[in-house]
């Protein structure tokens, strides 16, 4: 089912929660096995096989609900979100704001070379900045910061890691530890 309406607040949402944010100009397609709209509350609820399009960019998981009222919303269930060179794989998104998105459960978020993972992303589209509670990891060609609580900036392309803190880079033949690091 193919459905363009109502879901555009949506969509544009996801689309912004995308570790690069999109065209939000382009228009949006959203296939889904059913999809309710509640005009009287703002509640937009897909459930089974949710694909959301808009541009390059492409978000799929099992469930989706969006309150366009509140503008915060859920994609759960193998969410899998495309765009321009960066995916990012988790068990459930939820999104705040249109600004603030939250993945929890199995995050994996890939661009290029670098790869970040963990149970929790918190990532802030407005300042391109991200958050990775325990047990995070972050891969890139140079080695791998493994620690607690990982902080990343994309604009200036640094990490800042917190407690119990490991570095580990074969490149540079190089293993430390530490309670905090920058990266």
């Amino acid at each position: 089912m193919k459905w363009k309406a109502a879901g555009i607040g949506m969509m544009l949402t996801l689309m912004a929660a995308m570790p690069i944010v999109g065209a939000v100009d382009a228009p949006v397609d959203m296939k889904a096995d059913s999809i309710e709209y509640d005009s009287k509350k703002g509640v937009l609820r897909a459930n089974g096989h949710v694909v959301i399009v808009q541009g390059t960019a492409k978000v799929q998981g099992a469930h989706a609900v969006y309150n366009m009222k509140k503008k915060e919303g859920t994609v759960s269930g193998g969410v899998v979100m495309h765009q321009e060179g960066a995916t990012l794989k988790a068990n459930q998104v939820n999104i705040a704001n249109e600004t603030v998105f939250t993945a929890t459960g199995n995050v994996d978020l890939t661009k290029e070379n670098n790869r970040l993972t963990g149970p929790r992303l918190v990532y802030y589209t407005d300042k391109e900045f991200a958050v990775a509670d325990g047990n995070a990891r972050l891969v890139t060609a140079d080695g791998t910061l493994t620690a607690p609580r990982i902080e990343a900036s994309m604009p200036i392309e640094e990490a800042v890691a917190t407690g119990g803190v490991q570095i580990n880079s074969q490149t540079h033949n190089l293993t430390a530890t530490s309670d905090t690091a920058h990266y």
